[in-house]
């Protein structure tokens, strides 16, 4: 074992390792191993934050004290933490890669929008010719 570690300039237990690894599972105890670590913070979102944090983009930003009439998506992630929708605070780019992943694209969750104005269809419609 010594022989072989020396010759690999590996640790001696990670020989060890390997060699027991593939006494168990031949070949396949050979192929990289996924590493330990982190859950990712996609993976911490329930799927009842993500609805949460979709039905909040459907409102207007200024019902919840802010300027703009339309969310950021930083402002989305905020709002969304201080109302306690989100278990952990994100950036909104953060917040953006996770509805994209669930399949929502951020272009289309900022215009789901719907405008108080009563002849907004109608002047949208115009507006795109």
């Amino acid at each position: 074992m010594r022989r072989i570690a020396a010759n690999l300039n590996w640790h001696e237990e990670s020989v060890r390792r390997v060699l027991r690894r593939f006494n168990r599972d031949g070949l396949d105890g050979l192929r990289p191993q996924p590493r330990p670590g982190r859950l990712g913070l996609e993976r911490l979102l329930t799927d009842e934050a993500l609805t949460a944090a979709l039905e909040l983009a459907r409102q207007s930003p200024q019902l919840f004290g802010l300027t703009q009439p339309v969310w950021t998506s930083k402002a989305l992630a905020n709002v969304a933490y201080q109302r306690e929708l989100l278990s952990f605070p994100v950036t909104g780019k953060r917040l953006r890669r996770m509805l994209e992943r669930q399949g929502y694209s951020w272009k289309s969750v900022k215009a789901w929008l719907i405008s108080p104005d009563p002849r907004y269809e109608e002047k949208r419609r115009a507006s795109n010719g």
